[in-house]
């Protein structure tokens, strides 16, 4: 039998494109599980620096959301829940500049969360200048496809979490309890 105090955490990343309630999904799951939570890197970044973004901003960005996630993964928790991971930061180099650093792309599948949960598109549009840089719901439906294709390509375990409050909550929290009871990793 494992040492519990040598464990790592169950990882849970809630992802996906824009404007997809990530942020709120990830507080209320780390509520309903009694659970910690890590903030989202890029969120943090573009309120601190107050502009849109450029290139040169993605590698400052992985590393704010590299600490964020260790942040919460020193803590002596059974899950935690991440709002978005290193992919996020992946996809939207790639959607926003057709690249990425190098590195990121290793350190994604070195970070790799155990499973996904990935808001779909059927949340209200709002409209974010700063973050978003004059983005459409359009474009957003094309990120999905993004975060679909490359987390299937990465091998993660997803699933997609759809509907409007507190069924979007309730399919999320079903989605957790189905991993849990077939990948059962925690020490009862």
């Amino acid at each position: 039998m494992e040492d519990p105090s040598n464990s790592k955490p169950l990882r849970i990343v809630i992802t996906g494109s824009e404007c997809t309630g990530k942020t709120t999904l990830a507080h209320a799951l780390a509520g309903t599980f009694g659970m910690p939570f890590s903030t989202e890197g890029a969120r943090e970044y573009v309120n601190d620096v107050q502009r849109c973004l450029e290139f040169s901003d993605v590698e400052l960005i992985a590393f704010r959301q590299i600490k964020n996630e260790d942040i919460v993964l020193a803590k002596e928790s059974e899950i935690i829940f991440l709002d978005t991971d290193l992919f996020s930061t992946l996809i939207y180099s790639q959607l926003y500049f057709n690249q990425y650093p190098p590195w990121i792309a290793t350190y994604c599948h070195a970070r790799k969360g155990d499973l996904y949960l990935l808001c779909s598109t059927d949340v209200p549009w709002v409209e974010d200048e700063l973050q978003r840089d004059h983005r459409t719901i359009h474009e957003r439906t094309s990120a999905h496809e993004l975060f679909v294709s490359t987390l299937t390509q990465a091998d993660c375990t997803f699933v997609i979490i759809d509907g409007l409050g507190e069924d979007r909550l309730l399919n999320a929290v079903t989605a957790v309890g189905t991993y849990l009871a077939t990948n059962r990793k925690l020490v009862d």
